[in-house]
């Protein structure tokens, strides 16, 4: 405390690789490692440490490895979710740390903070789960023209390809910017998925087209 002060401690010992490595080698289980890492930031913050201008890197890193306990301990702490949260879900939603995300979610984060950018993180890094829970929490996978199918697409991730053109992304967005991101990094299951799917799309809404376009029939009535 005496040689980072109480503003950067945590930032300096907290996000240290080399104190999480010596902390966190001898311990096998997710749950030992975070119950570790969460004593190690409350003596820290016993010491007079406090989350201060560092809060936003602080509470990202701790959801970026899945420590939950330790971001509910800087959020009692005074780390503002409001300027924060959204950064922390994102960081959350590429690890694929379902417990942190879903704490965060409950404690106001929107699933479209940060312009949907945790649904891309969990697309591009094929986090079906991730994707899924934003999903069910209001996350569009049509928003910045349905960017997220984009990411998976050229990442290869199958399944996160169909969970969202099931939600409702649209393959032929950006001119079909998904399918040519699937062929062009070689992922040949991707790319026949949007090209069935996304025809099936296609089918659907010239049908919802042209059923809009058909007069109702006339009733005629006889006085």
């Amino acid at each position: 405390m005496a040689r980072h002060g109480p503003e950067t401690a945590l930032y300096h010992v907290y996000g240290s690789p080399a104190v999480r490595r010596m902390l966190l080698a001898p311990l096998q289980s997710a749950t030992a490692r975070d119950a570790a890492t969460d004593q190690l930031v409350r003596h820290l913050l016993r010491l007079g440490a406090t989350p201060g201008v560092q809060a936003r890197f602080l509470l990202a890193a701790a959801a970026g490895c899945g420590d939950t306990r330790v971001v509910r301990t800087l959020l009692r702490s005074g780390a503002g979710m409001g300027g924060c949260g959204g950064r922390a879900l994102v960081a959350a939603a590429a690890g694929g740390h379902l417990t942190t995300m879903e704490m965060l979610l409950s404690s106001g984060v929107s699933a479209r903070a940060e312009n949907g950018a945790a649904l891309r993180a969990a697309c591009k890094q094929g986090q079906l789960p991730a994707a899924q829970l934003l999903l069910r929490c209001g996350a569009d996978p049509r928003a910045d023209g349905s960017r997220a199918l984009c990411e998976a697409a050229a990442s290869g991730h199958l399944c996160v390809v169909v969970a969202l053109l099931a939600a409702g992304a649209q393959a032929g967005a950006r001119g079909g910017l998904a399918l040519r991101e699937a062929q062009q990094a070689g992922h040949a299951a991707v790319a026949e998925a949007l090209r069935g799917l996304g025809g099936v799309q296609q089918q659907t809404a010239a049908a919802a087209v042209s059923a809009a376009l058909v007069p109702a029939p006339l009733t005629l009535r006889v006085n």
